[in-house]
């Protein structure tokens, strides 16, 4: 269930209208974060998240979510990654312990902790965008049009591309 200023203020459908063809997927609501693919949430995180949320989430949960979006910009960015990853790295360290203090030491799941390691990933094999699994998320949808049935998913790509 949605808490309600999730529904009360849901700036990111505001921002469709506004976004580049660039990005091939427009952001859904709010409400419907769960059903979110990948490319949704880096759009919030590396573009509107910062305005949409303003003046929206709790302070306190704003300012963790602004950590967050400096840090992964600095990695992100081909231009600000060598000189920023040092500060990216501190950034994500201070989202990481104040995540814990707002939504729980029980969200603290391996995932958020592993932002934490980010940055010495970025300083070995460069911005992020060079080791990021995107370009991949597209293809994987062509792969999963060609599985009849659930089980044994290799077994009938392969049959499928040799047909």
């Amino acid at each position: 269930m949605a808490s309600t200023w999730l529904v009360q203020y849901d700036n990111l459908l505001k921002f469709q209208g506004f976004l580049p063809h660039e990005f091939g997927r427009k952001c859904r609501s709010l409400i419907e974060f769960e059903r979110w693919k990948a490319t949704e949430f880096r759009q919030v995180l590396l573009y509107s998240g910062s305005v949409a949320l303003k003046n929206n989430l709790p302070k306190r949960m704003y300012e963790n979510f602004l950590l967050l979006f400096v840090s992964i910009y600095y990695l992100a960015s081909s231009y600000h990654w060598k000189s920023h990853a040092e500060y990216a790295h501190e950034l994500l360290c201070v989202f990481v312990e104040q995540f814990g203090k707002i939504y729980g030491k029980d969200m603290l799941v391996y995932n958020v902790h592993g932002l934490i390691h980010l940055a010495a990933d970025v300083k070995n094999f460069g911005p992020l965008d060079s080791f990021s699994a995107f370009p991949f998320e597209r293809f994987l949808g062509r792969l999963k049009k060609l599985l009849c049935k659930p089980n044994r998913p290799l077994q009938q790509i392969i049959r499928r591309l040799s047909e």
